[in-house]
């Protein structure tokens, strides 16, 4: 029988644990994940978002079993595993929704098993490399500009708990930080926040990436502060995710956005109100597209947002062709006159 023993890798303890089935390893490094007790590439603690998709994947590879009459053995794990398992997920409608899985969702969910496989790889028990390419769907991805930022701010019809996240998701605008790096930092600002010469900025490091990330402390961020005595709780990024819509709703956030959703195997493209592809990782998008205009180095821009590079940095800002070439609008070269 082909079994994986693990190894706990601070004491070199074998502990009381084998697995023969790929499912029940995957419960159980769900269950690490979910204590702390492993961690990312980055040394970091995955999020609640990661988990909730692991937790998915694992659920629905054990409707996969099912409808194969049959467990998978850890040996087994191999490409064409994967490919049936994709089929099966292209089939299969959500509990939740009654709407078949789009693209994106089940490349997710393919990418949460394939880790798995790819660790048990890393331990050498003799499985092939899973090189199995996760398709996704590239989506049009939003940000708001300055006008629609002050829509929400003028927004008169919002509740108290709506006014609060809306402060908060003004702090991420300006200052692109991630929900778990932000939460980290509006519990106790002032101990991120430093001075030069008179001027302030914030030095935190990502949760995320464990990259340093250097930014100035904008006049907004440092009202917001302020108005709540130097301390904001923030909600959850589930709640903050939702309520967000709400806002963006009331503050007529409205315009139609184009989308590319391929569910049971047809791709199709609708227009939606903006409002509902907003989202706290918006902000990060924001903020980067916005301060582009403002700041032409790339390579300060990244140190304020944490990225390693400028390629990574680029695929967050969504200036269009004619933000390029509007600059160029008043150039002597189109006042030539023949």
């Amino acid at each position: 029988m082909n079994t994986l023993q693990l190894i706990n890798p601070e004491t070199q303890i074998i502990p009381e644990v084998s697995f023969e089935y790929f499912s029940d390893f995957a419960q159980y490094r769900l269950k690490q994940m979910e204590t702390g007790q492993i961690f990312t590439e980055n040394k970091v603690r995955y999020s609640a978002q990661a988990i909730r998709i692991y937790k998915s994947a694992i659920i629905l590879f054990k409707e996969f079993e099912l409808l194969l009459q049959s467990r998978i053995k850890i040996h087994e794990m191999n490409i064409k595993i994967l490919q049936a398992f994709e089929r099966f997920l292209i089939s299969q409608t959500s509990k939740k929704t009654k709407d078949y899985y789009s693209k994106n969702t089940i490349g997710k969910y393919i990418a949460a098993i394939k880790a798995n496989g790819n660790f048990l790889h890393d331990e050498g028990i003799g499985l092939k490399s899973v090189k199995f390419s996760v398709k996704t769907e590239k989506q049009p991805q939003i940000y708001l500009s300055l006008s629609e930022l002050q829509q929400i701010t003028n927004c008169e019809t919002l509740t108290e708990g709506e006014r609060r996240a809306t402060d908060i998701f003004l702090v991420q605008c300006f200052t692109s930080l991630r929900h778990s790096t932000l939460k980290k930092f509006l519990k106790n600002p002032f101990a991120y926040v430093k001075e030069h010469e008179g001027k302030s900025f914030i030095d935190v490091i990502a949760d995320k990436t464990g990259e340093q990330c250097v930014i100035p402390l904008s006049a907004v961020v440092a009202q917001i502060i302020t108005k709540y005595n130097g301390s904001i709780d923030v909600p959850s990024e589930v709640y903050m995710n939702s309520v967000l819509k709400t806002i963006c709703r009331k503050a007529g956030i409205d315009n139609p956005v184009p989308v590319r959703i391929t569910k049971g195997g047809m791709m199709t493209e609708v227009l939606v109100e903006k409002f509902h592809k907003v989202a706290t990782n918006t902000s990060r998008r924001t903020f980067i597209t916005i301060i582009r205009k403002y700041i032409k180095d790339d390579e300060a821009v990244t140190k304020m947002t944490g990225h390693t590079s400028v390629n990574q940095l680029k695929t967050y800002s969504q200036s269009t062709k004619v933000d390029e070439i509007l600059p160029y609008l008043n150039n002597e070269f189109f006042n030539i006159e023949i």
